[in-house]
């Protein structure tokens, strides 16, 4: 009885253990970084302006693919587009729920953004005149 209970405790914590995978992929010409996590990517992201999801020499307008590794693009990391300041334009997916703080810091370029719907929490699209301000859509 009490090696069933083991076990099943074993398999319990293996099932709830998630792995997190971080990778690259070329989309269209943009070779796009982004992490694995519960089954779905977040773009760019991490601890740093180093964590981009893009190079900061993109210049023009971008859409963020809707999957990435086979899995759907559901958020936008901390400082994803950290001093992308070439970058223009900006099509989100309807995939994505959520943009972290700061994920478009010093997008000094950055006229306009098309945010869908079904983001609950935009933490990252900021003015590009100035970049503590949210920018209004």
């Amino acid at each position: 009885m009490i090696k069933l209970h083991f076990a099943m405790f074993a398999c319990a914590i293996a099932l709830c253990t998630q792995t997190l995978i971080a990778a690259s992929e070329i989309v269209n010409g943009i070779t796009w970084t982004y992490k694995v996590a519960n089954g779905v990517a977040s773009v760019g992201g991490g601890s740093s302006s180093t964590s981009t999801a893009v190079s900061t020499a993109i210049l023009g307008s971008i859409t963020i693919p809707s999957e990435l590794g086979g899995k759907s693009v559901t958020s936008i990391g901390y400082h994803a587009f950290f001093d992308c300041s070439r970058l223009t334009n900006m099509t989100i997916p309807d995939s994505v729920t959520s943009i972290g703080d700061a994920a478009c810091a010093y997008c000094l370029c950055l006229t306009s953004v098309t945010i869908p719907n079904g983001v609950r929490r935009n933490g990252g699209v900021r003015s590009s005149a100035d970049p503590q301000r949210k920018k209004q859509i």
